[in-house]
């Protein structure tokens, strides 16, 4: 399965890293779209090889379309710069094999770097 990832950013040096390291072992490449961070997200993104394309923010349905657009695998994984793959969601792509036009995955969310119940 061929993916692309897609983060959207804006000043995201701190945890662009972790969560363009969680999704290398998938990402057949990276694309950023970058709402004109001034610290070094940017730097830390080129990295990774990520594909980078600086662009004002207008709506982030705006900008995932636009990245979607520039997204050269048929798949496409848009993941936010705060957000990190686990392992098991890792394995669980990887193991994909099937002839579904979409998938939907759970999303663990921390308030106060508590998990949500």
């Amino acid at each position: 399965m061929r993916i692309s990832v897609i983060v959207l950013t804006h000043n995201s040096a701190v945890t662009i890293q972790d969560c363009l390291h969680s999704v290398r072992e998938i990402a057949e490449e990276i694309i950023v779209i970058d709402d004109l961070s001034t610290d070094k997200t940017t730097a830390i993104a080129e990295k990774f090889s990520a594909r980078i394309y600086p662009r004002k923010l207008v709506s982030f349905a705006q900008q995932r379309n636009y990245a979607v657009k520039l997204a050269q695998c048929p798949w496409v994984l848009i993941i936010d710069s705060d957000e990190i793959a686990t392992p098991e969601l890792i394995r669980e792509i990887k193991a994909v094999r099937s002839n579904h036009s979409a998938y939907r995955m759970r999303r663990r969310n921390y308030f106060f770097g508590r998990p949500e119940k």
